[in-house]
């Protein structure tokens, strides 16, 4: 999982596949064009852009983005903010050049 500030390396769609050649990647996109995507084993299983299409495979009431996010990541992965699964994570730092 990654938690990408500002969209840097989620906008970057080209290593998706590659990430997860042994592993389930999710990503969530907030911003003001939302994205949810799933791949796995290499291969891409679900792909939602915009707030439409992200509110199907999520439906979210009077929720922003943040806590749609966390609620799709809950959901498909049982990893939840709320129990400290997260907030307590140990993180890698990954760096742009």
């Amino acid at each position: 999982m990654v938690v990408d500030v500002w969209c840097r390396l989620s906008g970057s769609f080209d290593y998706l596949a590659e990430a997860s050649a042994s592993t389930d990647l999710h990503l969530v996109q907030i911003s003001d064009e939302p994205i949810t995507l799933h791949y796995s084993a290499g291969q891409q299983v679900m792909d939602a852009r915009g707030l439409a299409a992200c509110l199907q495979v999520t439906p979210c009431d009077d929720e922003d983005g943040e806590t749609c996010a966390m609620k799709y990541l809950r959901e498909t992965t049982a990893v939840s903010w709320g129990n400290d699964d997260l907030w307590g994570a140990k993180f890698v730092l990954f760096t742009l050049d």
